[in-house]
């Protein structure tokens, strides 16, 4: 990978930071202004997590520099006068501005936003009152849009009618920036999700198509059956009905996560949203075992390996969760008891 290195000077000393030349919106210009900043340690960044990734996060991406590159033609604006002696607060927003660059570089978009959000922050010290009681009441209507817990403070941080102190302004800016990072989270969160529900349904109808077109013709037909119900043609069937059922109920759950305002564990934990796949699969065949033994009154009367039947275990692992929580329970008070 090819590199450019953009040099600053400030006082005759320069400060040297490398870039991704491969990067479609690479910023042509340092991110400080006039003033020296610590470089972060670039060590504790993430690095990207693919090309696939990158492409869908391209857009977001773009997003985030055109906010960074606006930002930072505003904290040029409010620079301090070279009389002043330079101030404590523009030297830490522009390291902040500094380390959401690193951030796209390094193409890690929620760090980038949380190191803009800083930066804004103290850019509170750099506004006069009238653009502190503007920020104030742009800051009121945006509580109504909100739903968790930080309404409450936030309203009565906002809605004294003194005029607006620096630090007033700024741990409500924290609570909504608070707030927003939360949400884009979960969403990103449920995306991954959804990714892993649909390469893993993938999967298993490659694997199927591989069964039923090559590995079962020429192995597992070699294998006698049980009956007529359990051939390798109706256990890779149901097998993949099952699946399909339990992604099925992973993707209600995962998108009716959208409308609270918590992370849920189930959208947080891979692994949970693997164990609901497999318990659609489990769910399945145990659906279609019970149906084939009649112990589910529906359908009676049709053959086993039909529609019928992977209906049942579509079914089966939609409720599979269900069913295997239903019987963890069960067992629990039995034992207990």
């Amino acid at each position: 990978m090819s590199n450019e290195q953009a040099q600053t000077s400030d006082g005759g000393r320069g400060a040297t930071k490398e870039v991704d030349s491969r990067s479609p919106f690479m910023p042509t210009h340092p991110p400080a202004i006039g003033a020296s900043f610590v470089e972060p340690n670039v060590l504790q960044v993430p690095h990207p997590r693919g090309r696939i990734a990158w492409l869908l996060q391209r857009s977001a991406y773009a997003r985030l520099f055109r906010e960074l590159d606006t930002f930072r033609t505003e904290l040029a604006l409010k620079a301090p006068s070279t009389a002043e002696g330079g101030a404590v607060w523009y030297s830490a927003a522009q390291h902040e501005v500094c380390r959401a660059e690193t951030c796209l570089d390094r193409r890690d978009i929620e760090g980038g936003w949380n190191a803009l959000h800083a930066a804004r922050r103290l850019g509170v010290f750099g506004m006069t009152s009238e653009e502190r009681e503007s920020s104030r009441k742009r800051l009121l209507s945006e509580v109504d849009a909100m739903k968790s817990w930080r309404v409450k403070p936030l309203k009565e941080i906002l809605e004294d009618t003194n005029p607006p102190t620096p630090s007033r302004l700024i741990d409500a800016m924290a609570l909504r920036d608070e707030e927003s990072s939360n949400t884009y989270h979960k969403i990103w969160l449920v995306g991954d999700q959804l990714a892993l529900v649909t390469i893993a349904c993938a999967c298993g109808v490659v694997a199927y198509l591989l069964v039923l077109l090559f590995l079962g013709p020429t192995v597992l037909s070699r294998i006698p059956s049980i009956s007529r119900e359990w051939t390798w043609r109706s256990v890779s069937t149901v097998t993949l009905f099952g699946l399909l059922g339990g992604a099925f109920s992973t993707l209600r759950s995962l998108l009716l996560a959208g409308s609270t305002a918590k992370i849920p564990e189930r959208v947080a934990n891979y692994y949970v949203t693997a164990a609901r796949l497999v318990a659609g699969v489990i769910g399945g065949l145990a659906g279609y075992t019970f149906w084939c033994a009649g112990l589910v009154p529906l359908f009676t009367g049709i053959p086993a390996y039909s529609s019928a039947g992977l209906a049942i275990a579509f079914v089966f692992g939609y409720a599979g969760e269900s069913l295997v929580a239903g019987v963890a329970s069960s067992f629990e008070r039995r034992t207990s008891e």
